[in-house]
């Protein structure tokens, strides 16, 4: 299962000691400057914690299934996201307890 905004919202909520109301403005003014950030400088590193990137995959060719014609994919732009060395073993320290 994956927590949801509202889950994230509440939890920074009870970890902050800020009201849910608060927290929920606070999320949003976090979402809107990452999105600003990003169309601005395609990169936002966070120090122990990992960095966003906008980065574009490559024109490809690829085909219908249907009609097994081939097709010109175009390249587009995805956000990508690269976890910091600290971030990494926190994250394997939590699968040790996985059974």
């Amino acid at each position: 299962m994956s927590a949801k905004k509202e889950d994230f919202v509440r939890m920074f909520s009870k970890i902050s000691g800020f009201p849910l109301s608060k927290s929920r403005k606070i999320y949003e003014y976090y979402k809107e400057t990452l999105i600003t950030v990003l169309t601005e400088y395609k990169e936002f590193r966070l120090l122990d914690f990992g960095t966003y990137k906008i980065e574009t995959r490559k024109a490809k060719k690829g085909m219908n299934p249907k009609t097994g014609e081939q097709v010109d994919i175009p390249p587009r732009q995805y956000l990508k996201f690269i976890p910091c060395r600290r971030f990494k073993h926190y994250i394997k320290d939590l699968g040790s307890d996985v059974k």
